[in-house]
This record gives structure tokens, sequence and C-alpha cells, in this order.
């Protein structure tokens, strides 16, 4: 029984250990199965690996720089990303319709130094990463700048464009070696789009050399053009022309931007005066009462130096700072500058900056030992970028005597914007407020109201590179004027004199948060030997009735400015017939009449 049992235990062990030697073996076979699967998915790889590099080495070797960019932002001391959640946004909808069939022209619209660039990235290495056919080498960046300074500061920012960053100076050289001849399955990213961009200006003569003002090449060989700008100005309403074949992007600004609406919040701009007027008195060739006279005139402008001077002493005692004058042009700009010499004194420095950008630029890298003036002319414009704003205390803005809002926007204004780098960012803008204030409503608006902003040819009808009317074939498009959307829910309140209306928006402004101009609005006046008083709508400046100032559907004002003020008549023959008009929100309209109840 024993050996019998013994024998049977001994074979059922034999048996597991058996089958467990087959179970062993059998997970070999598995996990060299495993293994043979993964070397297969892994030559697979290489070989597509392989396959794009031989297809396309500038895609791989693109994206390659830029994941090492991200991982430098990544690594860098606040682990900063390479571009932010509102920049990738844009990028995607811009993506989406360049790989679609249909928007050949796409603009995005972005207030001053809220990211643009970044967008641009995100815009490239987010179509290089799709299965979009877009080549790397024929994606473009270039400008109607003619600006060293700019392309500089593009290649450093994307640094793996190497030779397809063009600006002005260099497009006769670009179409002589045929860069854009013949281009297909590409992207050309137009920064400051409205620069040179009229008819026969350079960006035209560039697409019309090229062959690309031809909308059925563009679309049968994926051409595809991207706009980009803070003040657009035409050529915003000569893309809109084209229908179905563009689309309008505004990129809203990421956390922390500062940009025009806070620097008004802040209240940290000043009115500008003219600091010039006219020269100095000649010690020596001027009588006594001609030199009282001259003192008289230019006086204004002294008090403005003195201002500053005043302001510098009181707001920045802490550290010395640097503050940046744009000086008036030839022998002018000596006059102004003797002026700060004399008013200010052997306390300050005083250093000039008229060679472009880069010694502007390398100036303001530096600490300043004592608050130093910096004297410019033309530079600090559009496309540039101050890195160190906490080392800046007063900008002061050139007022010309007829100013153009997108010079004065894209000016010192526009160089005080975007993401401090510094809790002490605290500059002071003169500038032209208005110019400000007409910008702010037009970003709120999402640039639908452009109505009042001002800018070089506003009044003219020169059409820019991009209208359709230049294009063959243009039959899908407009050459009409573009409309202005009509502005919802909108009341006229109709006051027989301006002290009413002025105390009403007094008040509207107390409840909406807003700052309190003393003597705004303006009273309106008649011109010099009228004797009705005029009101400008939508561009055209005449006289008004009350029942047509009610018909205007278009106003399109924003939470900064939350209302319009137009003098119109009953009756245009009877200057008696006076009325005062406040263009309204319904709901402030309602305010209005129940604080009068």
């Amino acid at each position: 029984m024993t050996s019998s049992n013994f024998s049977r235990d001994e074979m059922l062990a034999k048996l597991k250990e058996a089958d467990e030697r087959a179970s062993a073996a059998e997970e070999r076979a598995g996990a060299a199965e495993e293994r043979a699967g993964a070397a297969e998915e892994r030559a697979g790889a290489a070989e597509e690996r392989v396959r794009i590099v031989e297809e396309s080495p500038e895609k791989v070797v693109m994206l390659k720089e830029i994941k090492g960019m991200h991982a430098r932002a990544k690594a860098g001391i606040k682990g900063q990303k390479l571009y932010h959640a509102n920049q990738e946004e844009t990028a995607t909808e811009v993506v989406a319709s360049i790989r679609g069939c249909d928007i050949v022209f796409n603009m995005v619209i972005a207030p001053c130094q809220a990211g643009k660039t970044g967008c641009m990235l995100a815009i490239i290495e987010n179509v290089l990463k799709t299965e979009s056919s877009v080549k790397a080498k024929n994606i473009f960046v270039i400008t109607g700048l003619s600006d060293t300074a700019w392309r500089e500061q593009t290649e450093k920012r994307l640094p793996f464009m190497r030779n397809n960053v063009i600006h002005r100076g260099g497009f006769r050289k670009s179409t002589d070696m045929d860069i854009l001849k013949g281009l297909n399955d590409a992207i050309i990213l137009i920064d400051e789009c409205q620069i040179a961009c009229k008819e026969a200006m350079s960006l035209d003569r560039l697409f019309k050399d090229a062959g690309l003002k031809d909308l059925t090449y563009l679309k049968d060989n994926n051409v595809n053009i991207v706009e980009f700008s803070a003040t657009p100005n035409r050529s915003l309403n000569d893309t809109e022309r084209w229908f179905d074949s563009s689309k309008i992007y505004v990129m809203k600004p990421g956390e922390g931007y500062v940009g025009h609406s806070a620097l008004v919040k802040e209240d940290r701009l000043r009115q500008a005066s003219d600091l010039f007027i006219m020269n100095d008195p000649d010690e020596a060739g001027m009588s006594n009462e001609l030199k009282v006279a001259r003192d008289k005139v230019i006086k204004p402008a002294l008090d403005a130096i003195r201002t500053v001077k005043l302001l510098i002493d009181e707001r920045y005692k802490e550290g010395a700072k640097f503050h940046i004058i744009r000086t008036p042009s030839g022998a002018k700009a000596d006059t102004v500058i003797g002026r700060f010499r004399e008013i200010c004194g052997s306390g300050y420095a005083y250093t000039k900056c008229y060679a472009g950008e880069e010694k502007l630029v390398n100036e303001l890298a530096k600490f300043p030992d004592k608050h130093t003036f910096i004297f410019i002319k033309e530079s600090a414009r559009c496309a540039v970028t101050f890195d160190n704003k906490d080392r800046i205390g007063i900008m002061y803005e050139r007022l010309p005597k007829s100013p153009k809002d997108d010079v004065i926007v894209q000016g010192l204004a526009g160089r005080a914007c975007g993401y401090p780098k510094s809790p002490k960012d605290d500059i002071i803008v003169f500038t032209n407020i208005p110019s400000i204030n007409r910008y702010v409503t037009m970003i709120e608006s999402d640039f639908n109201n452009r109505e009042g902003f001002t800018y070089t040819g506003v009044n003219n009808n020169n059409n820019t590179w991009i209208h359709p009317i230049s294009f063959k074939p243009n039959n899908n498009c407009s050459t009409d004027p573009v409309e202005a959307p009509a502005t919802p829910n909108v009341e006229v309140v109709v006051y027989s004199t301006y002290e009413e209306l002025r105390d009403v928006v007094k008040s509207l402004r107390l409840k909406r948060g807003l700052k309190i101009v003393e003597r705004g609005p303006n009273q309106k006046k008649p011109k010099e030997g009228d004797q009705s008083i005029t009101a400008s709508i939508r561009g055209v400046t005449r006289v008004y009735t009350l029942e047509e100032v009610r018909g205007e559907k278009r106003w399109g004002f924003g939470p900064a400015i939350p209302y319009r003020y137009h003098v119109c008549y009953e009756d245009i023959s009877d200057i008696t017939t006076i009325k005062h008009a406040l263009i309204v929100h319904a709901t402030d309209a309602i305010r209005i009449r129940n604080s009068k109840s």
C-alpha cells in the first residue's frame, strides 16, 4: 500500500513538473514572439523615420530644433512655455483652415506685444506635426518693414527658419533667386502686414513677380497666406472682401498681459504736448519785444519739459531709469534736447540713439547710473520689443499736428505693452490719448468697430496688395465697400443743452467704474464761418438731422468709451432746433431714465 502510494505521488510530481516546464516553455515562446513583434515594429518605425527624413529632411530638423526650444524654455528659471494657450488656440484654428481647401487668406489680429511671434511658432509646429502636405522648406516669414533689426529679432525667436526670414530689403534678392516663384505646399506668414502693403508697393510687387496674385493658382498649389498685425488698417478691409476664401482671427492676450486698456485704467498715460513749437529766441538778432513774444509762444513746450522732470523726481526716487523722448527731425531735435539740458541740468545724463533699433536696444540693456534721457527719432515703433521695461520710466511720444492713430498706437505706447517680467514695470507714457481710446474701443469690439481710427491714406481710395480686384479670378469676392456690422441694443437719448448731456456722461462713467474726465465729452462747436455744427458719422462729415442720427445702426462702441455724442438738428435749416444726441447701450438708457424719475 505504502509503496504503491509513493509511486503514485512520485508520478504526480513528475507530471506536475512536466506541466510547469511546458508552461514555462510556452511563456518563453510567447515572450520571444512579443520581442520579435516589437523588433518588427521598431524596424517599421525606423523605416518610417528614414522615409520621412528622405522625403522631408527639413521637417525633421525643424521639429527637432523646436523640441529643443521647448526643453530650454522649460528648463529656464521660471519654467516658461515656448508659447501659451491663447497662441496655441489661435494657431490651431489657423492650421485647421490651412488643412482645408477653401481658406487662402488668413489674418491674425492681436493687440500690440500680445505674442504674435509665438503664434507664428505654434502655427509652424502644429502644421509640421499634422498630416498637412505643407513642406517645411516652403514656410516663409516676411514683412514690408525694411529693418535688419526685425530680421535679427525674428531669426532669434524662430532660429530654425534660417534663410526663410525676409524683410523688405531682401525682396528683390528673393525674387531674383526664384525663392517664391512656382511655389507649392507653402505658408507665407506676413508680419506687420499693414507696412508697404498698397498696390504697386513692395508686397504687391513681390507677389506679382512671383506669380502669386492668382486665386486659382494659390488654391491648386496649396499656397496659404497668414497676415499678422495689431493695426491692420485697410488690409483688414480688403482681406474681408474675399468672403469664403478668407478668415479673420482675433487672438486674445494671455494671462498677465498689459495693453493699452490697462495703461488707461491704471492712469499711466498722459497727454503729450509739442516739445518744439518753434525755435528759441535768437539772442543776437532779435529785439526784446520779439523775444518776449517768442518766449510766450514756446512756454507750453518748456512747461511740458518741466512737468516731465517733476514727474521723474516724484515717481522714480528709488532708482535711476531711462526716459525715452521722441524728438522732431533735423535741427528741431537739437532745440528740444537743448531745452531738456537747460531745464533738467547736470543731474541727468543725455544720450542720442538715432541710428536704428540696435543702438537703442543695447542702451536699454544697461543699468543707468543716473536718470538718463534717451533721444530717438523714428525708431521704437512696430515690431520692436523692449525686454527690460523695469529700467524705463518716462516715454514721451512726438505729437505731430495731425496724429495718425496707428502710428501713435504702435509707437512708444505700444512698446510699453506686453508681459512684464518685473513688478517694477511702472512706465508712464506721454502720447495722444484720443488715439489710444479709439484703439481700445476697436480692440473691445474685436476690431469690428473701426470708425474714426486714422492712418495714412484712410481717406483715399488706394487698395492694398490683397484687394481682390488685382487678383485673377476675383469672382468669389467683393469690390464694394465693406459695411460695418450693426451695433445691437442701442438707444439715442436727446438733450436740449450740452450741459445736461455732460452731467449724464459723467454719471454714466462713474457707474461703469471709468475715470471721470472733467472736460469731457468735448463740447461741439461750429467751424469758423459756419453757424451749424457738423458731425462725423462713419467717415461722412456734414450737418445731420435728429431723424438721421436715430436711423443710424452702426455705432460699435466698447466698454472703454460706452457712448457716442453728436450734435444734430430737428430742422437743419433752423439752428435754433439744435439737439445733443447721446448714443448709449439700452441698459444705460434705462439707468438714465430711472435717474430722472
